[in-house]
């Protein structure tokens, strides 16, 4: 009999935004660090500023912790924000749209110029979100946060099969918090359905 042996995904082995292929992170080029969704749920990170704490090249919350925008540096540059590859509006003073972390599957970030893949971007590189995918396996969960500052927290997600090759997948969330300045609060509210169709 097979013996199978599962484990949590805190060292990741791929990352499709260095070549925009499958290869392994082992024979890719480039400095890539990867934060998957076990290592941001293991360590609560709510925002891509927290995500980035213990990743080398990459500094989050340069100007204190920020309710609204993530503010990052690679190398010395801000960096340009990717959303399941495809590169986030920006404006001419902040090159993100604040998502919500909960929201994503995980983190890639890719240091260094990558022009030959991503077009015109900062020499210090990009940092690229992946969106959660729907899956063929029946899963979801639902939690609820409370702490400092009167943070409030409700999210949730569930996924399956719909029928033969289907798949969908809903994740929500809504947050109300304060901030360590005095009359700066922040509400936000998330919703992001899903669906994978395999016609073969």
């Amino acid at each position: 009999d097979a013996i199978v042996v599962t484990a949590r995904n805190y060292v990741p082995t791929g990352s499709i935004s260095a070549t925009k292929t499958d290869a392994p992170l082992i024979e890719t080029p480039q400095s890539v660090s990867v934060v998957t969704r076990d290592q941001i749920d293991l360590l609560n990170f709510i925002d891509i500023q927290q995500a980035v704490r213990y990743t080398s090249g990459i500094v989050g919350e340069n100007y204190g912790p920020d309710l609204r925008y993530d503010f990052l540096t690679i190398r010395g540059f801000a960096p340009i924000q990717y959303i399941d590859g495809v590169q986030a509006p920006i404006s001419a003073t902040i090159p993100n749209v604040g998502v919500d972390l909960y929201g994503f599957e995980g983190l890639d970030i890719l240091k260094g110029p990558s022009s030959v893949l991503y077009g015109t971007v900062p020499p210090g590189g990009i940092y690229n979100v992946t969106s959660r995918r729907p899956s063929f396996e029946f899963g979801g969960e639902i939690a609820a946060q409370y702490g400092t500052d009167d943070y409030k927290q409700v999210r949730g997600t569930l996924t399956g099969p719909l029928g033969e090759g289907i798949a969908a997948r809903l994740t929500g969330l809504y947050l109300d918090r304060d901030s360590q300045v005095d009359f700066v609060n922040a509400k936000r509210a998330y919703v992001a359905p899903a669906l994978t169709v395999k016609p073969f």
